[in-house]
């Protein structure tokens, strides 16, 4: 299996020789006056000082020029500012010397009055080193350098989130970074009247407007025009970092909070109830599922036994003998365990860029794109996820690649395997439900979850910060488990006791992917459906008459079995541990599924809705049972029995529709790649309308079936008289006179 840490060896930086050049460029001259010292706000009119920069007004515009001493790519645009690259490295070292340069308590007392408390316990590491260290010089440089990547990382993730609150934009699928910069410099915190500058040399006075002045130093810090560094952290390039761009972020982060102070407040008040938030308490569904629970369950395992399966303990790098991870990440991975190995989300956001790159160094080598291996200025990285770009760069964890559809070398029995491909692309790229573990704390998902964290480090100075506890450690355990699978997977174990269990990764399957849900919903309903199918002959039903009318409409769980049958074929059967063919046949089918996306949401609506009734049905049977039903239970219950015929046949046709729609949507895909996996149905296109206003019938059903019957009973003889309707169960009742529905 392929080895990392001959490939780290190779070759250990994986940025082009442009960023490379300005990240570790050091600054002509430190210019402390660029920063107030006590407030630490950004002094742009100190700028002018600089002698690397001409100076421009252009529209209210404060344009900071490239001279031509570097090439370091293409010069300011003159409609959208960037600050220079050397600018930005001067305002770097300003930065880096104010807040790093002296061990000064008066002045460290005046910063802790002005910065965040996260930024405060982030910057511990380096307060420690004033009062000097044993370690050797070289080797407190590079454990700095890795915990200023780690801190910068963290801090432009708070960064991004405080463009989103000044840009007006909501969270949950945030659109990208550029647009939410540009969004900023065209907002009012951008419009409104620039500051009075003197022009010494000329007796002039000009204007300079902060807020575009912050603009341009983003789109030069974070966007691929410049250095793209937060891409560069939170994608794995970067596994070290000089403290200057540490420190940078946090004055930036600090000068847009000045612009607006109450959204800066709201974004880091801390809140230590996070465990009743339902945001997060949403995230123990990794023990629902019983694949995932075996790897949260292992992992915590890990976590409470401290088994060093990676070799962390070793006293230097150089003496790591195998790894999957890189030795160029090993120090961000010592990092890791030793500091925040109680830091759920914190740790996750160090550990995935690092199993990002380490898969990147696989899949490069595997399927000759050695090219790849390193971040190019203004281009497009081979990443873990982005599914919203997925058209425009290589996905490590899709099962092809290129434009041709060349299999993905890395997916191979002998390489990663199935197993490891379906469990890698359930945490971080699932098109489904899945976490997608990197992204979602990149772009702030669960930054007060994090920020609250941070408080409770190892000498965090706020005692009762130590109590929280954070209600995401299972995302902690499953990539605990997640890091033990990969290292045996790919060199195996450094022990025979720290192996993996086979049991665990013979048990598992997808579970997040369109396939896995929709396998899982149909199975649930199936399940149910079999619990109220058996028990209908002995209901006395009182709404005989009612009733009878949607007879019609009640499928028998042994249809819908054959059904499932058809669109999954022997999948997800068996035994033996997910293979390689296994993950080319899932992602045909979820390419399928992709496009259905109206039907699979008919099915998981009846999943949640049958799910509810026999629910509902079980509580009250139950108090029953215990003699503690009321007369209102009694009624509620009678009234459920009554309607039992039709609750089968509205969840059980709905069902049918799902599935038929799905069939026929396979069965052109079929037709069009010839592909055997999906049996071909004889039944007809189900068009949209169709679905849609199944749906619409489950939802009305659904919501008033316990409340208010009547309306129940009305949306479902309103669908039965559908056009929709009528034909199908024509089709359903002659097949040999299948036809395709006119539009009208």
């Amino acid at each position: 299996m392929m080895r990392n840490d001959d490939l780290g060896e190779r070759k250990s930086i994986y940025v082009d020789k442009r960023i490379h050049s300005i990240i570790n460029t050091k600054p002509k001259c430190i210019n402390e006056t660029l920063l107030d010292s006590k407030d630490l706000s950004i002094r742009w009119d100190a700028l002018n000082n600089l002698d690397v920069c001409n100076k421009k007004l252009n529209n209210g515009i404060y344009i900071i020029e490239e001279n031509d001493e570097h090439d370091w790519g293409p010069k300011a645009d003159r409609t959208f500012s960037v600050l220079s690259m050397s600018a930005m490295i001067d305002l770097a070292g300003a930065c880096e010397k104010v807040l790093f340069g002296a061990c000064n308590n008066d002045k460290r007392l005046e910063h802790r009055k002005v910065l965040p408390k996260f930024v405060w316990q982030l910057m511990l590491p380096f307060r420690n080193q004033c009062y000097g260290s044993s370690e050797s010089m070289e080797e407190v440089q590079i454990e700095m350098s890795a915990h200023s990547a780690i801190g910068t990382q963290l801090t432009l993730g708070v960064v991004e989130s405080m463009v989103r609150e000044l840009a007006g934009e909501k969270r949950g699928r945030s659109p990208l970074l550029k647009d939410m910069i540009e969004a900023l410099s065209i907002s009012d915190y951008c419009r409104c009247t620039p500051s009075p500058v003197v022009e010494e040399d000329q007796g002039l006075i000009s204007t300079i407007n902060e807020g575009q002045m912050l603009v341009s130093v983003l789109r030069g810090l974070l966007l691929p025009t410049g250095i793209n560094l937060k891409n560069l952290l939170w994608h794995g390039f970067i596994p070290i970092l000089p403290q200057r761009w540490f420190a940078l972020s946090i004055i930036i982060l600090h000068n847009l909070g000045n612009l607006d102070s109450r959204k800066y407040r709201s974004l880091l008040q801390l809140d230590k109830d996070l465990s009743a938030s339902p945001k997060y308490r949403s995230y123990t569904f990794l023990r629902n599922h019983e694949t995932t629970k075996l790897f949260v369950d292992h992992g915590s395992y890990l976590h409470e036994s401290r088994l060093d399966f990676l070799g962390i303990s070793e006293k230097k790098v150089v003496e790591i003998q195998q790894s999957f991870i890189p030795r160029s990440h090993y120090n961000l991975l010592k990092i890791a365990f030793d500091v925040y190995i109680d830091t759920p989300v914190c740790f996750a956001a160090i550990i995935s860029p690092i199993i990002e790159h380490s898969l990147r160094l696989i899949w490069c080598d595997l399927n000759k794109r050695q090219h790849d291996n390193v971040a190019h200025s203004n281009s497009y990285y081979v990443t873990l996820d982005g599914h919203g770009q997925r058209d425009k760069h290589e996905m490590l964890l899709k099962p092809t690649y290129g434009k041709l559809g060349e299999k993905n070398k890395m997916v191979q029995d002998t390489y990663l395997g199935g197993t490891a491909f379906a469990l890698l692309t359930d945490l971080f790229a699932s098109s489904g439900s899945g976490p997608n573990i990197r992204s979602t704390i990149c772009h702030g998902s669960w930054e007060k979850c994090m920020l609250m964290e941070i408080m409770t480090l190892e000498n965090a100075e706020e005692v009762e910060m130590k109590k929280f506890r954070s209600p995401l450690k299972d995302v902690l355990y499953i990539l605990l488990a997640t890091l033990h699978f990969l290292q045996c997977r790919c060199v195996g174990p450094s022990k025979q006791d720290f192996a993996f269990p086979s049991s665990i990764e013979t048990a598992y399957r997808p579970t997040f992917s369109y396939a896995a849900t929709l396998f899982r919903h149909i199975n649930e309903i199936i399940i149910k459906l079999d619990i109220l199918w058996n028990r209908l002959d002995e209901l006395e039903n009182d709404f005989y008459l009612i009733t009878t009318s949607f007879a019609d409409m009640i499928i028998s769980p042994d249809r819908l079995r054959s059904l499932r049958r058809e669109v999954f074929h022997d999948l997800f059967d068996g035994y033996v541990s997910w293979t390689a063919e296994d993950v080319f046949r899932e992602y045909e089918l979820n390419v399928c599924l992709a496009g259905c996306g109206a039907a699979r949401m008919l099915v998981a609506d009846v999943f949640d809705a049958l799910s509810q009734s026999v629910t509902k049905l079980n509580s009250l049977e139950q108090k029953i049972y215990e003699n503690t039903a009321s007369k209102r239970d009694l009624k509620k219950y009678s009234q459920i029995l009554s309607f039992m015929n039709i609750v089968v046949g509205v969840y059980s046709f709905s069902s049918l529709v799902g599935l038929l729609s799905i069939i026929e949507a396979c069965k052109r895909s079929s037709n069009s790649t010839n592909s055997s996996s999906i049996h071909k149905t004889n039944i007809s296109v189900l068009d949209m309308r169709t679905v849609e206003r199944t749906r619409m019938c489950v939802s009305t059903f659904s919501t008033y079936i316990f409340k208010n019957n009547d309306r129940a009973i009305a949306a479902v003889e309103k669908f039965s008289a559908s056009k929709g309707y009528k034909h199908l169960m024509d089709q359903l009742r002659e097949p040999s006179r299948l036809t395709r529905r006119k539009s009208s």
